[in-house]
This record gives structure tokens, sequence and C-alpha cells, in this order.
């Protein structure tokens, strides 16, 4: 059994998480309930409620979609998620087409 508060950051705020967060670098398609895998993206972190991916695409709050994270390696299976989306900023990294965004959501469903 892993007791996560042994992996939490030493940090000069209290950590207002439930869950540990995991910093990942993965490919993700996602789009929203009705449409299918149509958007493209990548997951920065993960935990056991939420996920924080970089797009092309402007989402809004309370958006809801479907996601499906990627591993690169063929051993693991892609992760099936119904999410909620929390905030989307735009970065300051620029896309060859419009702006990047980093986009926050709840997970509500892992598949």
């Amino acid at each position: 059994m892993i007791d996560f508060e042994d992996y939490r950051v030493n940090r000069e705020y209290e950590e207002q998480r439930g869950y540990f967060r995991m910093a990942v670098d993965c490919p993700l398609t996602f789009g929203f309930e009705s449409e299918g895998y149509v958007h493209k993206g990548t997951v920065k972190n993960l935990s056991a409620s939420g996920l924080m991916f970089t797009t092309d695409i402007m989402l809004k709050q309370g958006d809801q979609i479907k996601a499906s994270l990627e591993p690169e390696n063929n051993i693991t299976p892609p992760m099936i998620v119904a999410a909620t989306v929390l905030r989307c900023v735009k970065t300051s990294k620029q896309a060859s087409v419009g702006g990047r965004f980093e986009v926050a959501c709840h997970i509500k469903i892992i598949q």
C-alpha cells in the first residue's frame, strides 16, 4: 500500500490537493463528449482526480470532455477519462497556428 503523504513536496504553503500530482509528458486526444477524439494535446501532470494538458484549442470552464491518454509504450493501454474543464489559460509559448493553452480538468470518470 502506498502512503501518498510520504510523497508530498515540502513547500512554504500548505498543500491543498488531496492526491499526489505526477509530472508526465504523454500524448492526449480529446473531444467534447458528443464528437469523439478529434483534438490533440500533451498531458503535463496527472493525479487521481485531475489532469493538466496543453493544446492549441481554447476550452471554456465547465466544458465536458472525453480524453484518451496514450502512453508511448505498447505495454500500458490508453487511459480513457471523462472530465470537466476547470480553467484554460493562454501560455506565452506560441504554436504554429494560434496560441498554446494550458487546460486544467477535474476527472469525473476513469474507464
